[in-house]
């Protein structure tokens, strides 16, 4: 299964989804986080 990366619009935090405690918000301001799923074995980034 492949993770998810996500990202936080307001500060630019990156997170895998499998790195990420509880909810999709983002650990250093708390707004929620947007995350792309990778398609095949291309990068999410």
């Amino acid at each position: 299964m492949a993770s998810a990366v996500g990202g936080c619009q307001d500060c630019d935090v990156r997170i895998r989804d499998v790195d990420l405690e509880g909810d999709e918000t983002c650990p250093d301001c708390g707004e929620e986080m947007r995350f792309e799923r990778a398609s095949g074995r291309s990068c999410a980034c």
